[in-house]
């Protein structure tokens, strides 16, 4: 992973990893775990569903960008025009 020096210095937490901020939250805020964890599939649940009834079509504005692509063959990096047009989260539970 790539960081920022002056943030890794100053404000570390910011690259902590969930799990760790789950920690923290509870501890800090007497929010439990299986509070959080119940929380956050609740929320993937919801957002699964808005997409599927196209709830964000209006949020997305297609973009065409060019991609790095390895070629497996021969080891070499081309790039590729690539439109995305959907969100690539995980809404898909």
């Amino acid at each position: 992973m790539i960081s920022e020096g002056w943030l890794v210095q100053n404000k570390p937490e910011i690259y902590w990893p969930m799990l760790q901020t789950a920690e923290i939250v509870a501890k800090r805020y007497g929010i439990s775990r299986e509070r959080q964890d119940h929380y956050g599939a609740e929320s993937q649940q919801r957002a699964a569903a808005a997409a599927a009834a196209g709830r964000f079509s209006d949020e997305i504005v297609p973009i065409t960008v060019l991609a790095g692509v390895g070629d497996p063959a021969t080891r070499q990096m081309l790039t590729k025009e690539v439109t995305l047009s959907s969100d690539e989260g995980n809404f898909r539970l």
